[in-house]
C-alpha cells in the first residue's frame, strides 16, 4: 500500500511539474514581439541591434491567406509543436537536433503588410546560427508558396523599419541591455 502511495505522490509531483513547464507568452497590444535577450541566441524583426535583426516577412497575398499558410508551414516543420495560435499570433516550440527547445513566434500585422518573426533559444548563450536559419527557412517556404516576398525586392526596399517597434526609441533598448548585463563600475 505504501508503494502505491509513493507512486501516486511521485506521479502527481511529476505531472504538476509538466503542467507548469510552458512559458507564459505575453500578448502585447502594440503588436511588437518580445525583446531578444542580451545573448546572441535570438533573432527578431522587432530588434534594434543588427546582429539580432531579421527582416519581417512582407506579404504578397491577403493577410488571411498568408496566416493560413504560416500555420501550415510551421505545423509541417520537424520537431515543432504549435503552442498558441490566434488570428494574429502564433507561438511554437521547436526542438533542435540536440534536444534543446527554441521559441518561434510570428505576429500578423496587416496594417503594415507583413508578419513579424522571432526565434530564440530558451537555454544557453549561443545558438550557432540555428535561429536565423529557422527564420530564413520559414521565409523561404512562404516565398515558395507565393505568400511572402524576398528580402530586397522592390516592395520590401520601400518599407523602413516600422514605427510600432522599438526602433523609434533606443533609450528603453539601452536601458534593457544595462539591466540584463548589470551596472558597470
Amino acid at each position: 500500500m505504501k508503494c502505491l502511495e509513493f507512486i501516486a505522490a511521485t506521479l502527481s509531483v511529476a505531472l504538476a511539474g509538466c503542467a507548469t513547464s510552458l512559458p507564459k507568452v505575453p500578448q502585447r497590444a502594440d503588436s511588437a514581439l518580445r525583446a531578444c535577450p542580451a545573448s546572441p541566441n535570438c533573432v527578431s524583426s522587432d530588434e534594434l541591434t543588427e546582429s539580432n535583426y531579421v527582416e519581417p516577412i512582407a506579404l504578397s497575398v491577403a493577410p488571411e491567406q498568408a496566416w493560413a499558410a504560416v500555420t501550415e508551414v510551421v505545423g509541417e516543420m520537424p520537431r515543432t509543436k504549435i503552442i498558441v495560435r490566434s488570428e494574429d499570433y502564433l507561438h511554437a516550440h521547436c526542438r533542435t537536433a540536440m534536444g534543446f527547445v527554441d521559441d518561434l513566434e510570428l505576429r500578423l500585422r496587416p496594417q503594415h503588410g507583413d508578419i513579424a518573426i522571432r526565434s530564440s533559444s530558451q537555454l544557453g548563450y549561443s545558438d550557432f546560427g540555428v535561429n536565423r536559419e529557422r527564420v530564413e527557412s520559414v521565409r523561404a517556404k512562404l516565398i515558395e508558396r507565393g505568400v511572402g516576398q524576398p528580402v530586397g525586392s522592390e516592395s520590401t526596399r520601400k518599407k523602413q523599419r516600422t514605427p510600432h517597434t522599438r526602433f523609434t526609441d533606443p533609450v528603453p533598448q539601452a536601458r534593457r541591455r544595462i539591466d540584463a548585463v548589470g551596472p558597470t563600475r
